[in-house]
């Protein structure tokens, strides 16, 4: 995979950058204990160190992870209708989807997960800001001010208190390749009230996303990898540049 020049910086760009992948099926998996002990124990031979496990006692989903202590750090999920992985500050965004392409290759061999009843399969790059300050006022002044929206914010005493937005194309003729930009606030109108902010980051995200819409597709793994093939420059051209820059610029005035 061929990434822009500078995406080996994403991590410079934010406190905390990760990539995920996630394949949701129609019909819940029926996987017991010994095959989820055969699917970990088979990804343990790619990440020696994803000793932690944990279960969902209500949802049911199994999680097996590096420490998250150590700063960079993989994970898996499995559910019964979805399949997640991902890696917390990966070196670069090809070494974290490649850790995607391999849980993908792998998979379909131990938790019968296939094409064939995949609802969707995403591909995710994440960058999230932890600043104590109210996330709504930095949204607007990094990326509102200059236009008509941003006139809220000329409004006497006004205070923003929810500027979150997602936004979504399609990129086939069918739509069911959709590219999707989250800009996710977490700051709460009690925090603006009081002037007190906590250390919730604020997220922004892109999502390559492939709807099944009942045709046959590749296999997982050839999916995924188109996918991030299609996303890679779009995120550095549609997100990093005209959105995570400037929020970082923005939280860096007021720091």
């Amino acid at each position: 995979m061929k990434y822009p020049d500078n995406a080996e910086n994403y991590n410079s760009l934010c406190d905390v950058f990760y990539t995920n992948a996630r394949v949701g099926s129609h019909m819940r998996s029926p996987h017991d204990r010994s095959t989820l002990v055969s699917f970990y124990e088979r990804m343990q031979k790619f990440a020696p160190n994803m000793l932690m496990f944990n279960q969902d006692a209500r949802e049911g989903d199994c999680t097996m992870k590096e420490d998250p202590d150590a700063g960079s750090y993989r994970w898996i999920t499995v559910g019964p209708n979805a399949l997640s992985c991902g890696w917390v500050s990966p070196v670069t965004p090809d070494e974290g989807h490649s850790f995607g392409a391999t849980v993908l290759e792998t998979a379909p061999y131990y938790l019968s997960i296939s094409p064939v009843d995949m609802e969707y399969l995403e591909v995710l790059w994440g960058f999230d800001f932890r600043c104590k300050l109210n996330h709504h006022e930095i949204i607007a002044e990094a990326l509102l001010a200059e236009g008509a929206l941003g006139g809220l914010m000329d409004i006497p005493d006004a205070k923003a208190v929810h500027f979150g937005f997602s936004l979504a194309v399609g990129l086939s003729p069918d739509v069911r390749t959709q590219f999707r930009i989250l800009v996710q606030p977490r700051t709460f109108s009690s925090q603006v009230k009081s002037g007190q902010y906590g250390n919730e980051p604020l997220s922004v995200m892109a999502i390559m996303r492939q709807w099944s819409g009942g045709k046959k597709h590749a296999s997982l793994h050839d999916l995924h990898q188109q996918l991030v093939q299609q996303a890679a420059p779009l995120v550095e051209e549609r997100l990093v540049k005209p959105i995570v820059t400037p929020i970082r610029e923005a939280i860096a005035r007021h720091r």
